[in-house]
């Protein structure tokens, strides 16, 4: 996708739309949608010039707008839908994860959330007449659960007639009973998941942004990327701001950083009691109740690129994050899908 002209916009010059893009607004619609204090701290520029920088962006992007219902109904034909590969929740979801949106899922601890997010991102890089998105995935593991073990024994378990469309579709010699070409299959499937680990609450919303780099870098490949998954959203939020906040001594400083941080977890995936996350590109979270832990996970169809979400999508080390022992303290898990 071409970068946006940004010195076309009143009060950016070279070196600002310089500062601009260093700091990830490569486009009007980044801008657009940023503070005035968030533009002024990153081109330092005053906030008078910021809020005009940003009116600028916003009657270029054209966004907050409305359109006719004729738009939406075709936006909305886009979407897609990703296999979790179980047919009774591929029918209550009526036919799988849609892109565009998030998808949370929750339960107690050992429920299986986390697996949600291994499986999901072994689908969404099945061919579209299998079920998935034919895409890659993005996993932010904040609690340290991604296991490249796990998508080995998932890829193992597909259909042959998954497995051998699969192997088509990647030009790999062999089929499924040959374990050579099994081995080529399960590192192929490896190579397309990007995983990260978060180790506290900024970090997380660091790998959130970095996320959308990822996405536009691979917007053109064969395989785009089509999932975000976050394993779990909330823990370092809940781990770090909750007893912030409940502490006598919590500072006003500590207070407003809370503020932030759930801002931003919520342009990416919004939090939940303390979701795991997947979301196809452009994919975050819906609220869960504050007891099940989470995990959210965002997709993408064919059609769309990386949502904020995808978006709803790291992992905390021993020292920043720990599992919580009760199902009341576990998160739960969020899927989004964007198209």
């Amino acid at each position: 996708m071409p970068e946006a002209d940004l010195e076309e916009l009143p009060g950016v010059g070279p070196a600002t739309a310089e500062k601009l893009r260093e700091n990830g607004f490569e486009s009007f619609q980044s801008i657009a949608v940023a503070s005035a204090g968030e533009l002024s701290n990153t081109a330092d520029i005053g906030d008078s010039t910021a809020a005009d920088v940003i009116q600028g962006a916003r009657e270029a992007a054209d966004v907050g707008g409305f359109e006719t219902g004729a738009a939406v109904l075709e936006r909305r034909e886009q979407i897609g839908k990703l296999t979790w590969n179980v047919p009774e929740i591929d029918e209550m979801l009526g036919g799988g994860v849609e892109t565009q949106s998030i998808t949370e899922v929750y339960g107690e601890f050992g429920a299986g959330k986390s697996q949600v997010t291994h499986q999901l991102s072994v689908n969404v890089q099945l061919p579209q007449e299998q079920g998935g998105l034919r895409g890659r995935a993005i996993f932010i593991d904040s609690e340290d659960t991604f296991r490249p073990e796990r998508i080995d024994d998932m890829v193992r378990g597909l259909s042959d007639e998954q497995l051998q469309a699969a192997m088509d579709d990647r030009d790999i010699e062999g089929s499924p009973d040959d374990e050579e070409a099994m081995e080529e299959l399960v590192q192929d499937f490896l190579d397309k998941i990007h995983v990260a680990k978060g180790f506290n609450s900024n970090h997380q919303m660091l790998l959130a942004e970095k996320a959308q780099d990822i996405a536009s870098e691979y917007e053109d490949d064969e395989y785009p990327v089509r999932l975000l998954c976050v394993d779990s959203l909330t823990a370092h939020f809940r781990a770090e701001y909750v007893a912030a906040a409940s502490s006598p001594t919590a500072s006003r400083s500590s207070t407003n950083t809370s503020t932030t941080s759930t801002r931003s977890a919520t342009s990416t995936t919004p939090p939940s009691s303390s979701p795991t996350r997947c979301s196809p590109t452009r994919t975050r979270s819906s609220a869960t109740p504050p007891s099940p832990s989470a995990a959210t996970s965002s997709a993408t169809s064919p059609r769309s690129g990386c949502t904020s979400g995808s978006p709803r999508t790291t992992s905390a080390s021993s020292s920043s994050s720990t599992r919580p022992t009760s199902p009341t303290a576990r998160p739960s898990c969020a899927s989004r899908t964007a198209a």
